[in-house]
């Protein structure tokens, strides 16, 4: 009985000491009492996805301090945001980590950032760094007409300049091997997945590419690099060849075949959310049994998430909403001033297609879209399609202000319960402006439809003219 008591004992401090050599603390204070919380969030794989965001912790003021305990079991990078109009700061946690930090105003008005201090401090302070050694601003951007090669050179002399500051802070701070090879892996991965940017949006034809311009896009292997994630997407997803989406069977064959481990298990679930998103029927068949067939090659829960988030949003199309959305989102209608549910909403427009325009009174975008969006509303008014905008202002008076100014009274809903109301977490709505296509028996036929402007252009197509 005493050997089993001390075994249990040893187990515990064991796994004590093990928990805690896997625990990253990260401890703060700021001079400025009005300050009462941060956020972080751990960076997401597939950030860049509009069917994925990141989940954001909120970190409130206790005793004057701020504190920030983690688990982790490797290196790996999370975000934090400052107060104020900050841009967030990437970090890279190592297990053990027991870290300070403080939060200090910069020069601009309502901006912050934080300063480390303590183990590893020198592998948090080194995004501020690279932020102070670069106006992001100036960062080479093709425009269409523009030259690739001359693009292609700016971005070349843009990463040396990036590996001489790398080498620069590796120079004059303690950090780890590891760490040296994430930062160069994010300088290499980023130079890659910029090369693909034009081609990315559609700035230039693959036809149109020189030779040898993507020769060295090579990813470069890291598993904390964000950009390596982000690099093999786009080339072996998006740009993988010149017609992705009437080429699903060779885009998959390839990552089922030539890589194996988290390389194919990442490629092969943001290979999903892509086509997902793209919401096209000429692969419907391939998608879905690509989806059925993911467990056997993707383990990670991160992932397996993430392809069912694909799932549901792709299967949206040609569907109602379901009935617990229908019943649970509740909405204040402008011209009635009153409570009513999105089924009660449906109900008014019976017979119209809609096209749902998600907006809010401090959308910049948002608003710009409606100042001219008229000859849209004119071309969907022919196509018995009715404009209906539903503001996530959490704001009242911020909302009828602006439905006024912008004389967008007719037709106005306010959704209550922002940012957990049921149709926004169904449709999956963190970015604004969004808009959506039904048709008139109010399926869902575009989660994610083209901007007014779009629509304005009667030589596009739309799902009403199938």
């Amino acid at each position: 009985m005493k050997k089993n008591s001390l075994l249990s004992i040893v187990f515990m401090l064991i796994s004590s000491l093990t928990y805690a050599q896997h625990t990253v603390t990260l401890y703060g204070t700021c001079s400025d009492t009005s300050i009462t919380q941060i956020r972080y969030y751990k960076v997401n794989p597939f950030r860049w996805s509009s069917i994925n965001s990141d989940h954001f912790i909120n970190v409130l003021r206790m005793n004057n301090h701020f504190k920030i305990k983690l688990h982790v079991q490797s290196p790996q990078i999370i975000g934090i945001y400052p107060p104020g109009y900050s841009r967030s700061q990437i970090v890279y946690i190592t297990p053990g980590d027991s870290v300070s930090f403080q939060i200090v105003p910069t020069s601009k008005k309502n901006q912050y950032e934080i300063v480390f201090s303590g183990k590893n401090a020198a592998q948090y302070n080194y995004d501020v760094f690279m932020g102070k050694s670069f106006d992001f601003k100036r960062q080479p951007h093709f425009r269409k007409g523009m030259d690739l090669n001359q693009y292609k050179q700016a971005l070349i002399a843009y990463k040396k300049r990036q590996m001489d500051s790398l080498m620069h802070y590796i120079r004059n701070n303690d950090v780890s091997k590891n760490f040296i090879d994430y930062a160069n892996a994010e300088i290499n991965n980023e130079y890659v997945y910029r090369l693909f940017s034009p081609i990315e949006y559609k700035l230039v034809s693959r036809y149109d590419i020189p030779a040898g311009y993507l020769q060295d896009a090579i990813p470069e292997k890291n598993e904390v690099s964000h950009a390596y994630k982000v690099a093999l997407a786009y080339k072996y997803i998006d740009d993988y060849t010149n017609a992705p989406i009437f080429n699903f069977d060779s885009v998959y064959t390839n990552i089922i075949h030539n890589f194996s481990g988290q390389d194919r298990a990442y490629l092969l679930s943001a290979m999903i959310g892509y086509y997902a998103l793209q919401q096209k029927t000429e692969y419907q068949s391939e998608l879905l049994k690509a989806i059925k067939e993911a467990p056997k090659y993707v383990h990670n829960p991160l992932y397996l998430s993430y392809i069912r988030k694909g799932e549901i949003y792709y299967t949206m199309i040609n569907h109602p909403f379901p009935d617990s959305v229908l019943t649970h989102t509740y909405l204040r209608s402008f011209s009635e001033n009153k409570k009513i549910t999105l089924k009660e909403l449906l109900n008014h427009y019976k017979g119209k297609g809609l096209y749902l325009d998600f907006w809010a009174s401090w959308c910049t975008a948002c608003r710009y879209d409606i100042a001219y969006s008229h000859p849209a509303k004119q071309y969907l008014v022919k196509k018995n399609v009715a404009y209906i905008y539903i503001s996530r202002d959490t704001d009242v008076k911020a909302w009828l202000k602006a439905a006024k100014e912008d004389s967008t009274t007719q037709n106005q809903y306010l959704l209550y319960n922002v940012p957990n109301s049921p149709l926004l977490k169904y449709l999956g709505i963190i970015y604004i402006p969004r808009y959506v296509l039904m048709d008139a028996q109010h399926d869902i036929k575009e989660p994610t439809a083209p901007r007014p402007d779009d629509y304005g252009n009667t030589s596009q197509p739309s799902n009403f003219d199938k």
